[in-house]
């Protein structure tokens, strides 16, 4: 990490974490409000078709997940502060074994929240979750990070609008990378407007095919010295619900564009989806179509099915398909 880089890191840590104290501090007289804890969990199982090299056709496990959280109100004035922990632990795609989702701490109080661990960025909240709505098959259009390590973090509503900021230094990236992201996002009842910034500190070279691949486990905005910003806009109305991003990744030397449309129709206990992404790079690229449906059976279960079809740029050959159908179980308890 250079010495300007850390003195940003701390300055921004410290004084979020100043503005916080100040907020617990002057909180309005209220009942002080009891420990809470919820426990949840989503089982993901499906039968998949595909002919994409490095995937396999069969029974698969589609990222099942379980987590707490837990909530302990702080003996400040009026008890409107609150510590907080979120754990979270799951299984990577087709895989079995488990993985560390989300791990945070923090603390909560009416001016906002202030965290830090494994958890959700500035980037994804304001961009990728709102194209990233299939079970497993969607967001194909969105190249940035969705939870990283050692982030430092502070959120907070105010009438509709939504800002989150991040500074992180996660090893797992590489040694020594640091990212710093922002984000502001204008969630009304029918429309809604974005932008967020993903800034790395370091230097990097330029972008290679194999990170921009759709097949890539690298997002091209975590590699070293890459920059990604965006802006992402929304609408709804009844049962029917649009969302698009666009993005740009640049490198030192070069750059991409990426983006995504979204289309959902939510009537009664149905959901369906369509989408349109894709990614064009300095020496390649890639759109994909995807779609699916899902049909929630009870409180607890839903069965649904999925499909893609991308185009990475080459000949027929580069055109993968997957085809999936499967069964979901969520569930949740409050304590």
């Amino acid at each position: 990490m250079t010495s300007l880089a850390r003195r940003v890191w701390l300055q921004v840590g410290s004084t979020i974490a100043i503005l916080c104290i100040v907020t617990a501090s002057f909180a309005a007289d209220a009942e002080f409000r009891q420990p809470t804890l919820s426990l949840y969990g989503s089982l993901r199982f499906a039968f998949q078709g595909t002919n994409w090299q490095g995937l396999d056709s069969g029974p698969r496990n589609y990222r099942s997940r379980a987590g707490a959280w837990l909530g302990i109100p702080l003996p400040t004035p009026g008890g409107h502060t609150s510590f907080l922990l979120h754990a979270e632990a799951g299984s990577l795609a087709d895989r079995v074994e488990l993985r560390k989702r989300l791990l945070y701490a923090g603390v909560k109080s009416p001016f906002g929240q202030l965290t830090y661990g494994k958890q959700w960025t500035a980037f994804y909240a304001t961009l990728g979750q709102y194209v990233d709505v299939g079970v497993r098959l969607s967001g194909f259009g969105y190249p940035g990070s969705t939870r990283l390590n050692d982030d430092l973090q502070y959120s907070h509503v105010f009438r509709g609008v939504h800002l989150q900021v991040d500074a992180i230094q996660d090893s797992s990236l590489g040694s020594g990378i640091n990212r710093f992201q922002g984000g502001i996002d204008y969630r009304g009842a029918v429309w809604r407007l974005g932008m967020a910034l993903d800034y790395s500190d370091g230097d990097g070279s330029s972008l290679r095919d194999q990170d921009l691949r759709v097949d890539s486990r690298t997002r091209p905005c975590n590699i070293t010295g890459v920059d990604c910003y965006g802006i992402s806009a929304g609408w709804r109305v009844r049962d029917l619900e649009v969302n698009a991003i666009l993005s740009r990744v640049v490198s030192r030397v070069d750059h991409a564009n990426a983006g995504a449309v979204n289309l959902q129709w939510r009537p009664g206990v149905m959901r369906y989806y369509l989408e349109l992404g894709g990614l064009d790079g300095p020496s390649t690229s890639h759109k994909t179509i995807a779609g699916g449906f899902l049909k929630q059976w009870n409180r607890y279960l839903s069965y649904f099915g999925e499909f893609s079809v991308t185009d990475q740029g080459g000949d027929a050959s580069d055109t993968a398909y997957i085809l999936s159908f499967g069964v979901k179980l969520d569930f949740d308890r409050h304590f």
